[in-house]
């Protein structure tokens, strides 16, 4: 038996279910459901086709399992359905792969933002040549992406990798490509949805985008709005308040301080939040270089969080780094109380408005990224990536725990 799993933007089983009855006309097909036929969530749509027995031959069987969004869309924002759920894991994935082709790598992040179904295509004994033709029709008709497994049929990489429809390396998991780009096509109805937004929502869009033209910076007309105030769970103050003492002793490891004195702070300010990665990094004699820039630039992820618990009056324009020295003389020149009862949660729209224009500005930092152009507005995308980062977590975007935020633009 062999297996692959191939992901489109467009949800259609009728498609796929037309494209194998036209590719075997004398085969046994037959279509069922599983799963709860009440949530479409919870459903998915089974094919089989399966040849008949020749003289010297046994049947052959192939089975696609098709499943889609609960609320397709061009982005993972919204329901955490199942599969979108593993999408943003399957997006998280690709971001932590060290790779020279970061252009490759960015536009596959966006084409998996932009993923409704699933079908995981199952042949017995094995892919014959039809069957590898059928399912290579069907990735081109649905401008697929398809996730393969090393040593079998479609194997372009000794790792695990994604291929496009003409079976070429997007990305394996050790960074190796073997395309140019990605097509990331999206279809025109889901731009529509946003004339469901409430006016606030547009407003707060419309605010973010002009003062980025005001500083020069590009904008995309097509991105949809943040979410409601009524539809976000702020994280509370405690839980921001254990993240940032967190940030500060992860920053500072970065920034190559020494393990006992950090050992001290962590003991005498009680710091007992750490994420299963900060834990590793932490208990490291020797950082490698990446470990030392993911951890430094935490700072700028501290920065935001200590705006949102009120104990900075403003997050300035990202076109330069935070004051570190002010924001660890405030952690640590004050008792745990004593911060804690300075500090209060600012209200979800002003937390909102800072995430729409951060969101913008990231897609301006990415696009010029993947164009090999300088970001306009004199923007600092470090900067801007981690006060996204932050920002998600803050909003609890897609529920996920901080060493799992995703930043989709």
């Amino acid at each position: 038996m062999e297996n692959c799993t191939v992901y489109s933007h467009y949800p259609s089983f009728e498609r796929i279910e037309r494209i194998l009855r036209e590719s075997f006309p004398k085969a046994d097909i037959k279509v069922s459901e599983e799963g709860d036929m009440r949530r479409q969530e919870e459903r998915s749509t089974l094919i089989s086709v399966t040849q008949k027995a020749g003289l010297f031959s046994g049947k052959k069987t192939l089975t696609v399992n098709y499943r889609e969004r609960e609320n397709p869309s061009y982005t993972l924002d919204g329901t955490a359905c199942a599969l979108t759920t593993n999408l943003r894991g399957m997006y998280n994935f690709i971001g932590s792969i060290p790779t020279g082709h970061d252009k490759v790598k960015q536009l596959l992040l966006q084409k998996v933002s932009t993923l409704n179904c699933e079908f995981a295509c199952i042949a017995e004994p094995g892919f014959t040549d039809e069957f590898k033709a059928a399912v290579q029709r069907i990735a081109r008709e649905q401008d697929a992406i398809i996730f393969a497994q090393p040593g079998k049929t479609f194997s372009r990489s000794a790792a695990q990798h994604f291929l496009n429809a003409d079976f070429q390396v997007i990305l394996d998991v050790k960074g190796f490509s073997e395309v140019d780009t990605v097509d990331v096509k999206i279809d025109a109805k889901y731009f529509d949805s946003q004339e469901s937004a409430t006016s606030v929502q547009q407003v707060r869009k419309e605010a973010s985008e002009a003062l980025l033209l005001q500083h020069g910076v590009a904008i995309n007309k097509n991105l949809p709005t943040t979410p409601d105030a009524a539809d976000v769970t702020l994280q509370d103050k405690a839980a921001m308040l254990e993240r940032a003492y967190a940030l500060t002793l992860i920053a500072a490891k970065g920034e190559g301080v020494e393990q006992p004195r950090l050992d001290r702070v962590k003991a005498d300010f009680r710091i007992e939040g750490l994420s299963p990665y900060e834990v590793l990094v932490f208990g490291k004699t020797t950082l490698e270089d990446r470990e030392k820039a993911y951890a430094s630039w935490r700072y700028e992820s501290l920065n935001t969080i200590l705006w949102a618990l009120g104990l900075l009056d403003t997050l300035p324009y990202p076109s330069a780094i935070c004051d570190v020295s002010n924001i660890v003389g405030m952690m640590l020149q004050n008792s745990r109380e004593a911060l804690a009862a300075k500090a209060y949660v600012r209200g979800a729209d002003e937390i909102l408005q800072e995430l729409d224009k951060t969101y913008r500005m990231h897609w301006a930092c990415v696009d010029a990224r993947i164009k090999g152009q300088a970001v306009g507005g004199d923007l600092q995308p470090g900067v801007v990536y981690e006060r996204h980062y932050a920002l998600n977590w803050i909003t609890q975007y897609g529920g996920q725990s901080w060493d799992n935020v995703s930043t989709n633009t």
